[in-house]
């Protein structure tokens, strides 16, 4: 009896031991796989881009876009909160966008705002 219950210890032991020692794939949360680059070709230099930078800390910041300033972002939910500064003539207006994340994968983020796609990103291959 002694015998079988040391046995009955030893194999709940090994079994704890195996469920803590097992890895789990890492899941992507939103909040991590929205930070990066994102961008979109230049209206206004075909040969160029625009877009933004959304870093870990909840900075933002424009890529080839002088005249708007992005400052941070905050996600909720399907929502990005972007908060940015727009220099026009004479004057800057400061302000927060809302926009519906529609579609975010590895390569793609589309973004939305009052049902229209605002936004086609593509996310900045790393060399």
């Amino acid at each position: 009896m002694r015998k079988r219950s040391w046995i009955t210890v030893l194999l709940f032991l090994s079994l704890l031991m195996g469920l803590f020692s097992c890895k789990s794939e890492p899941r992507h949360s939103p909040y991590s796989y929205i930070q990066g680059i994102w961008l979109e070709p230049n209206p206004i230099n075909p040969s160029g881009s625009q877009g933004i930078a959304l870093k870990e800390d909840g900075t933002a910041s424009s890529v080839g876009m002088a005249t708007l300033i992005f400052k941070k972002w905050v996600l909720n939910g399907d929502k990005l909160l972007l908060t940015y500064e727009s220099i026009g003539n004479k004057q800057t207006l400061e302000g927060t966008d809302t926009l519906q994340i529609e579609k975010l994968n590895a390569d793609s983020l589309v973004l939305s705002a009052s049902g229209n796609v605002v936004w086609r990103l593509a996310r900045e291959k790393s060399e």
